[in-house]
């Protein structure tokens, strides 16, 4: 058992007892939606650089919350690489301390995180919390998504609010003033007003239609 606890591989073990407590305390304390929320809203500007936007997105952030994210790729590329070590050691007979087998196990662990932060990506949806007896006049100025669009007309966004503390879907149509009418799935918009119980008025988000419902208001 001494083997497995070296020196070389305390490195690892350290990651993956990091990664794993942020993982554990993120979904206890349910910080992971309220992060992500916040990213939502307010994403950083160097996010929106071309270049560097598009690195910072491909490893996830933006698209999964910044606790899961460190914690899962502390998590995965401490487990990887202790396994890699104990893989070359008791098959191969030697710990890789530097060459090509200390690159392939590094560059395995950053790669098995990137593929898991693809699968949390696709799930974020089940990382949003809910919650109860909510002011319907509360969501109007909040930021949604276009879940559907139904023939009628009516619309059904997935709404959440600026720290995440709620996820719900509610129906909504156009703007009576909006002149931007192409939406889809997958759209934001901008909820302007509030018809009826669960019920609004929305635009799309970001645009004219936008900033002249805000200075209606």
């Amino acid at each position: 058992m001494k083997d497995v606890f070296d020196p070389i591989n305390h490195g690892f073990i350290i990651a993956a007892l990091i990664g794993f407590l942020v993982l554990l305390v993120t979904s206890i304390s349910l910080a992971a939606p309220d992060v992500l929320q916040q990213e939502q809203g307010n994403q950083l500007s160097v996010v929106r650089l071309p270049v560097i936007g598009v690195v910072m997105r491909l490893i996830g952030i933006g698209e999964v919350p910044v606790l899961f994210l460190l914690g899962i790729y502390l998590f995965i590329i401490g487990i990887v690489g202790w396994s890699g070590n104990l893989f070359c050691l008791f098959v191969l007979g030697f710990y890789p301390s530097e060459g090509l087998f200390w690159w392939v196990i590094r560059l395995m662990g950053i790669l098995i995180a990137w593929v898991f932060t693809l699968v949390v990506r696709k799930l974020r949806k089940l990382l949003k919390t809910k919650t109860v007896d909510l002011i319907p006049e509360r969501l109007i100025g909040v930021r949604g998504e276009i879940v559907k669009v139904g023939q009628d007309g009516i619309f059904e966004i997935s709404v959440y609010d600026e720290i995440g503390r709620f996820s719900l879907q509610v129906g909504c149509v156009l703007w009576e003033n909006a002149l931007e009418t192409d939406l889809k799935v997958g759209d934001k918009v901008y909820i302007v007003d509030l018809l009826s119980s669960r019920y609004y008025a929305v635009v799309k988000f970001d645009g004219p239609d936008q900033l002249k419902a805000m200075s209606r208001n």
